[in-house]
């Protein structure tokens, strides 16, 4: 029955028992290859979203991401975090990006190129049974009178021959 699974007592006899909590409700994906550039130190939008409605309040969704970040200067930094709806989600708990989800850093000779390839994985608890929408965000490092700007999902040069595909993979998880 979809309903039990096959345990292993304390005795090593094999049965049939009722199935808890962690069962996967949904799954729900979306991939871009939509690119931006920002010179922003604040959160930007890069366009790529995706919405999921729990099913229970007491539901957890995995949100699953991946992408590219790029950028070209002397010093430089960028980084990339995952909203739900206008809340960072995951960040770390200090620094310039304490609300981020991914933080690239490099430094390099003028007129470098890096990119960088990132993914990010987080539990979230959103507590609702309303459509909740997560979004990939980015920002620069320094403004771009300091010479900064970041590029997501392409390259510097945004010729065509670099861009990359970003997803957004989310999980409804029952208690």
């Amino acid at each position: 029955a979809s309903d039990k699974f096959l345990q292993n007592t304390s005795g090593g006899v094999l049965s049939w028992a009722d199935a808890g909590g962690g069962k996967l409700l949904q799954v729900v994906n979306v991939s871009s290859n939509t690119n931006a550039a920002t010179s922003n130190t604040a959160w930007t939008d890069t366009g790529i979203s995706l919405a999921i409605t729990p099913s229970a309040t007491s539901s957890k969704v995995l949100v699953m991401v991946n992408g590219s970040i790029a950028g070209k200067e002397t010093t430089y930094s960028a980084g990339c975090a995952v909203m739900r709806g206008t809340t960072p989600i995951g960040g770390g708990s200090a620094g310039r990006y304490a609300d981020g989800a991914c933080v690239d850093h490099w430094a390099a000779t003028l007129n470098n190129y890096h990119k960088a390839h990132w993914s990010f994985n987080f539990l979230d608890t959103p507590n609702t049974t309303s459509a909740t929408t997560y979004k990939i965000v980015f920002a620069s490092g320094y403004a771009s009178g300091d010479g900064g700007y970041a590029y997501f999902n392409r390259n510097q040069a945004d010729d065509d021959h670099f861009d990359d595909l970003a997803t957004i993979t989310l999980m409804e998880i029952g208690a």
